[in-house]
Parts: structure tokens; C-alpha cells; sequence
């Protein structure tokens, strides 16, 4: 079979009917397009787009020019704003493109959604349509994430910058109002990714000081909340010196290696040429780090001298601080040798017997030289002691009672490292009062007028004898001369009036010698005295013997005279009254206290003064109880 009489298909016999045939081809794929709606070829914002801006519009470009009059457009959460059509294939027809402008920003940091329905060809003559839904997210408002310093940071640089950055770009969507407390001059810059903020002091920060820096961040337009950052912090101190030597008001005069050691690193020049030193000392300054300065002087430096380095005000430290205030560093050297301190200190009261003395030199001092200077006034054998410049004297034997006692220090004590004392030096203190306390019990009188058999009764029991008063009365006696205008008994005698009558009027009382005859009768020995003094009192109570003392009771105690039937002139007073002497404290010579067992009110204590006015009423009369 010839190949050449198979079947083959017809083909148009010309080129015209072969370009005709692709003409229709085409036009029938572009009429069934033509039935399908517009699809959108680019969306802005894209779908599921993040961080979209809250002033930006919404553009959707579709394949095919869209039937306007079909299209609707919504967005939610709702947004009023004006719906354009752009991308034009004629002058205002057939647009590709819709444009959605929101009158105001967008809300931050919410989920919107688009839907545009009616989508339709504006040459689909059968209103083929189709419905266009997308979501995207808007942008946060920008926030200050943080800082370059932390909350509470201390020693912050006085001048250098501080960046806040922000959580997110700020283009323009808020803005910040920045604020020092105390208040700050500063500039501020926005850096180019909008993304940190820079604050510069002007004229740096405050020395040591407390700062409050707070921001307002201020939504310009649409909605959200307006928010408040707020940092503390305090900035360095002004530098300072944390130690320095030499010190002290003793420093050798061979201490010429001085060294001053900063609390922060220092611009070494800038302090080395302020430093001043007075008196001006020839020397050297070094710096083995930057936070120490050394002075090495030239010489030994002055006795008895106060110097003093000064490092003023301005001066720098190794950043951009400075000293505030004029730093004086000073120090005496060793001068002449002296007491610091006298122990009993000076003026001391009620030192014990059995205590000892010192004094303490300011410096080391030639014991030996020391030694012989040094006394106890009045003279008293010491031992010496030492320790360290502390020089102790050792009573060889206790010290006298309420004695003034005199620690004397001569001038000329040798100096080891110093000069020698020039001045001469005295303490005094006082010995423990002296007391002599008779133990006599209290004991009260029987009668409303019997306090001289009373006082004695008691001073008879102080000698282990059971007596009463009446007893003592029947050795006494009574004087039977009835008071009458001015005539009454003799108390020197007797006991004169009613022993339980009222004083200076029905009775009145007995004067020393009658109490000294009973007081004899029971204590051979015993006797009265009139016109004595204080020896006569102390020197009794010394020996352990009580004393009986005429004076008054009551502040209406006055003085009365009357005369006897034999016409003899008694001194009295009424308020008569007797107690008993019992002890007193200080020296035998000037004590200052007595002690005194009263019939009616019990044990009292006199000071020496109160004393020597009640019993000089009666010519300081009394009796010794032996």
C-alpha cells in the first residue's frame, strides 16, 4: 500500500485562512475571561501583613477594569474614610484600582479586616461577581522598651548621653516629652530608624545628685493610651579622698613620704598642678595609680607644725567630675612633749583608797626622765608602771579619806622623737569621803517632852545596858517650881515643868549636866561640855562615842528667858530639844555630813552648816557618852 494515499486532515489551502483561525481561537479564550470576575493581582497591605502604619491607605489592584457601581466596600473594626478608584485604562473609566483613605488613623495594634463584595468585569455583561476578604494587623505604637542605664543606677557619668530605645519605630505616630527632676537642660535626638531616642545634658548633670528622668509618650492623632516612663537614678559623687597619711597631731618630723589615695581614678596633670601644700614643702609628686598621689619632701619636716595640702575646687577627675568644694588634708607634727590625759581626770570626787594614778604623754617620752618629774601631792610612795606612753603610780600604801590629792607633772620631760615638755601639769581629785557611823538603833521617847532621857537611853543601849526612861528621870530629877509669869525651875538642875506637858508652857526639858550625872551614873566617865566645836564632835564619834546635842525642833523655834525663885537668869528656847549623834562623814577637821538619831523624828542627816546653826543655840553644849 502507498503511504502517499493515506488519509490526512483538510488544512486550510492559504496563510489568510490559517491567520483567521488564530483570531478566533484567541477571541474565545478572551470572551470566556471576560465572563470570570476580576481577580486581585496585588493587595496593600498584603494579606496577613503585620505592623501595618496607622496612617497608611488601603490599595487593591485588580486584572480587569471593575464595575463600579456593583462594588462595595467595608472594613471592620468600622473606619470612616473616602473609597477612590485609580489605574485608569480611560480618562475616569475603567479603573483596576480602588483606593480606601481612612479620615483618621488607625487604631494600634488591632486586627482589621477588608471585605469587597461586587466585585464584577466591567465588560461581563451576565454580572459575574465575586467577594474579596483579607485581614492584616496594625502597627503598635511605639513604646521605650529601655534605657542605657537601670533603674537605680548610682554613679551614673554627669555627662554623658542617655538613650532610651524604642519597642518599635516612632514615624511619626507619637510623641515624647521628655523631663528631668531637678530640672535639666538637654538636646534630643531621634535616631534615623527612628528607633532610640538620645538625650544630652547641655551643661552635664548635677554632682551626687538624684534624678527622676520621666517620658509622655502623646498619641497625635487616632486612638490608644497615653503612656508614662519614668527612671531614677543618681549620678556620681564629686570625687573625694578616701584616706591620706600622715595623720594626727604627733606625725615624726622624718615622715616626708606622703600619700593621698582617691576614692575614683583623677586627671593626674590637672591635680598635680592645683595641688598646694602650706607650709610650702620642697618635694616631689608621683602618681603610682591613678587613684594614688605620692609627696616625697625633700628635708625632715618642721617640729611643732601644722601643714595642710589643699586640693581646691575644679580640680578633675579622670572622667568629667570635679572636686565641688576645697579638700584640706591636714597634720600636725610632733611638737613638745605633754599630757593628753590624767586618770583620776581632774576635779574627780569619791576616788577609792586603793586606787592608783596615771598620766599619758602624747608621745614616747624618756621613762627614766619621766619618772622623776612626776609626784603625788601630798607626798605619797609610789611604784612606776608603764604602758606604751601610759605612765601609772601605785600607792605603796592606801591613800588618806576625804583628802584633795594633787597628780604634778614638772616641766623638762625628756622627748624621744620630739622636744622636751615646757609646761608644768596638775590634776587633783578627792579621796573617798571619810565616815564614822556609829549601828545605834532608833528608839522614840516615851513622854511627849522626854527626848533627852530618850537620847541617852539610846546611847546606854548602843552599851548593851537595858535601861528606861524612867529610870534615867529618877537619876535626873524634876524641878517642882510650878511656871508662873516669869518665874519657872532651873533646867541645869533639873528637869523643868510636866515631863508630859506642852513646851515652854506647862513643861520645858533638862540641860546637859543633869543628863551627864545619870549618863556617869551608868557610864562612869561619861561628861557634859558647852561651847565646844566640830573636833569636839568628830574626835567622840572617832573614838566610839556617842554624843548627845542640845538644839530645837520646828520652825517656830524661838528664844525665851525666865528667871528662878533664887533669881538666877535661864537662857532657853522653845523648841528645846535633845538628840543623839551617831556619826558624819569627810574629815575630822571639815566634815560635811552628821548623822543623828532624832527621838521624835527618826534618822536624819545634817549638812555641817545645818549643824553648826542648830547646836550653837545652846552654846554648842552637849555630853560624851563614853
Amino acid at each position: 500500500m502507498n503511504d502517499n494515499l493515506a488519509y490526512q486532515p483538510s488544512q486550510p489551502k492559504s496563510l489568510f485562512g490559517r491567520f483567521f483561525l488564530v483570531i478566533l481561537i484567541v477571541a474565545g479564550i478572551a470572551g470566556l475571561a471576560l465572563l470570570v470576575p476580576p481577580f486581585a493581582m496585588s493587595k496593600s497591605p498584603a494579606t496577613s501583613a503585620t505592623n501595618v502604619s496607622l496612617s497608611g491607605k488601603i490599595s487593591i489592584t485588580f486584572d480587569l477594569p471593575l464595575r463600579r457601581t456593583a462594588l462595595s466596600f467595608d472594613i471592620s473594626p468600622k473606619t470612616e474614610g473616602a473609597l477612590t478608584y485609580s489605574n485608569l485604562i480611560f480618562d475616569k473609566h475603567l479603573a483596576r484600582t480602588i483606593v480606601y483613605t481612612p479620615q483618621s488613623n488607625l487604631m494600634p495594634n488591632t486586627d482589621y479586616t477588608v471585605t469587597i463584595s461586587g466585585i464584577e468585569s466591567y465588560y461581563n455583561p451576565f454580572h459575574k461577581s465575586n467577594v474579596l476578604i483579607y485581614k492584616f494587623h496594625s502597627q503598635t505604637l511605639p513604646s521605650i522598651a529601655k534605657a542605657n542605664l537601670t533603674e537605680g543606677q548610682k554613679n551614673v557619668p554627669i555627662c554623658d548621653p542617655i538613650d532610651l530605645t524604642l519597642k518599635g519605630s516612632n514615624q511619626n505616630q507619637v510623641d515624647f516629652n521628655f523631663d528631668f527632676s531637678p530640672k535639666v537642660e538637654f538636646t534630643e535626638t531621634l535616631s534615623a530608624d527612628f528607633k532610640k531616642y538620645t538625650l544630652t545634658p547641655t551643661n552635664c548633670l548635677s554632682q551626687g545628685t538624684a534624678y527622676t528622668l520621666t517620658a509622655d509618650r502623646i498619641i497625635k492623632s487616632g486612638s490608644g493610651d497615653d503612656l508614662k516612663y519614668q527612671l531614677s537614678f543618681s549620678t556620681s559623687s564629686a570625687p573625694d579622698v578616701k584616706s591620706y597619711s600622715p595623720t594626727g597631731d604627733a606625725v615624726l618630723v622624718n615622715s616626708t613620704k606622703w600619700l593621698i589615695e582617691f576614692a575614683v581614678p583623677m586627671n593626674k596633670s590637672d591635680v598635680t598642678n592645683k595641688i598646694l601644700i602650706s607650709p610650702a614643702t620642697a618635694g616631689l609628686w608621683s602618681w603610682p595609680s591613678e587613684t594614688e598621689l605620692d609627696f616625697t619632701a625633700n628635708q625632715n619636716l618642721k617640729y611643732n607644725t601644722k601643714y595642710d595640702i589643699l586640693i581646691p575646687k575644679g580640680a578633675k577627675d579622670a572622667g568629667r567630675g570635679f572636686v565641688s568644694d576645697d579638700i584640706h588634708l591636714a597634720f600636725k607634727t610632733i611638737g613638745a612633749a605633754a599630757i593628753s590625759v590624767f586618770s583620776p581626770a581632774n576635779g574627780a570626787i569619791n576616788i577609792p583608797v586603793d586606787s592608783v594614778a596615771s598620766i599619758t604623754f602624747n608621745q614616747t617620752v624618756d621613762k627614766q626622765s619621766a619618772e622623776s618629774k612626776v609626784r603625788l601631792s601630798p607626798a605619797t610612795e609610789v611604784n612606776y608602771s608603764w604602758n606604751g606612753n601610759k605612765l601609772t603610780l601605785m600607792p605603796k600604801s592606801p591613800l588618806a579619806k576625804s583628802t584633795d590629792y594633787k597628780i604634778l607633772v614638772d616641766a623638762g620631760v625628756k622627748s624621744i622623737s620630739g622636744t622636751n615638755s615646757v609646761s608644768n601639769y596638775q590634776s587633783g581629785f578627792r579621796t573617798v569621803e571619810n565616815q564614822v557611823l556609829l549601828d545605834i538603833a532608833q528608839d522614840y521617847q516615851d513622854k511627849a517632852l522626854s527626848c533627852e532621857a530618850a537620847s541617852l537611853k539610846m546611847a546606854l543601849t548602843y552599851r548593851s545596858l537595858s535601861v528606861t526612861e524612867t529610870n534615867i528621870m529618877d537619876i535626873v530629877g524634876f524641878d517642882p517650881t510650878v511656871h508662873s509669869g516669869n518665874v519657872w525651875g532651873n533646867p541645869n538642875v533639873a528637869f523643868v515643868g510636866d515631863i508630859n506637858g506642852k513646851q515652854d508652857t506647862s513643861g520645858y526639858g533638862v540641860y546637859w549636866d543633869p543628863i551627864a550625872k545619870a549618863a556617869d551614873y551608868y557610864r562612869p566617865g561619861s561628861t557634859a561640855f558647852s561651847g565646844g566645836n566640830i573636833a569636839t564632835l568628830t574626835d567622840a564619834l572617832s573614838a566610839g562615842n556617842p554624843v548627845i546635842i542640845w538644839g530645837t525642833f520646828g520652825s517656830s523655834a524661838s528664844a525665851d528667858t525666865w528667871q528662878t525663885p533664887d533669881g538666877k537668869t535661864i537662857s532657853a528656847w522653845k523648841g528645846e530639844h535633845a538628840r543623839l549623834l551617831t556619826g558624819y562623814k569627810g574629815s575630822s577637821t571639815d566634815p560635811t555630813t552628821f548623822y543623828l538619831n532624832d527621838p521624835i523624828a527618826g534618822k536624819i542627816t545634817w549638812t555641817k552648816a545645818t549643824m553648826l546653826d542648830n547646836w550653837g543655840r545652846f552654846n554648842n553644849s552637849g555630853v560624851i557618852v563614853k
